[in-house]
């Protein structure tokens, strides 16, 4: 079940194609004037009961890219996802604006869109790694909140300035939090594959990881090939050691076609 990690968990993601692209030329351009996405028909996004698609591209999409995206473009993004039928989606952060400034207009984003939520049964998540983003989530009506660790040392120290475990941890108070007010809590997990820094992920550590979430109550656990690096044989191969402890439906993938 196709799904995002990124910046926070992630490096730099490549090049925007397609509707998102303009956003790089130009953050003035309406959505308005891009041609209309073709529509998801029920049976195509179900994929006959099998398949969940959850969108992440104004959210993972638009953290990482330098010049200030309008707020407006960003609702107009959402509502314009909304129209094609996709049912998942993950709208903004709640993190603190001087590591993602670009998401730094999340509850005006949420406070916009909720309403198109509830009369499409749209499912919103947000990103709410900490207790202040929670605190921020909860206040501006989410439901369902995203929390997030690495599955190596290295990236973990680069990428949140703490160990796994820490973050773990930290996780583990959100979770706890969020699911006291009613709220879904989905975990996601970078470098399933591999790290920039220090190579090979241990798939030990990846299904360590992933129970970690599965038993802080994680409905989702989304396992992210941050770098875009992972074969067909290696996704089997790490499904195989996490089925063991973690039933199917729970979990979610997400990758790149960084090197084609």
């Amino acid at each position: 079940m196709p799904q995002a990690t990124g910046q926070l968990h992630g490096l730099a993601r490549p090049q925007l194609r397609g509707n998102l692209a303009v956003l790089r030329r130009s953050t003035t351009t309406p959505f308005s004037s891009l041609p209309t996405p073709r529509a998801i028909s029920a049976s195509s996004h179900r994929s006959a009961g099998l398949l969940q698609l959850l969108e992440v591209g104004p959210r993972d999409g638009l953290q990482n890219i330098a010049v200030q995206v309008p707020t407006p473009v960003k609702i107009e993004l959402i509502q314009r996802l909304a129209d094609t039928g996709i049912k998942h989606i993950e709208a903004t952060s709640f993190v603190s604006p001087e590591w993602v400034p670009q998401l730094a207009d999340g509850a005006e984003v949420m406070q916009s869109i909720l309403p198109l939520a509830r009369e499409k049964s749209i499912e919103l998540q947000v990103l709410a790694p900490s207790m202040k983003g929670l605190e921020n989530a909860l206040a501006a009506g989410a439901t369902q909140v995203t929390v997030f660790a690495s599955a190596t040392e290295a990236f973990s120290k680069a990428n949140q300035n703490c160990t796994v475990d820490q973050a773990l941890d930290a996780a583990d108070q959100v979770a706890k939090k969020a699911l006291s007010h009613g709220l879904n809590v989905r975990g996601t997990l970078s470098c399933i594959f591999s790290d920039p820094y220090s190579g090979p992920t241990d798939p030990k550590e990846v299904v360590r990881v992933a129970k970690r979430f599965h038993d802080m109550g994680c409905y989702q656990i989304g396992l992210g090939d941050t770098l875009g690096v992972g074969t067909a044989v290696q996704t089997k191969r790490l499904l195989e050691l996490l089925l063991r402890d973690i039933p199917a439906e729970k979990l979610a993938g997400h990758f790149h076609d960084t090197y084609g």
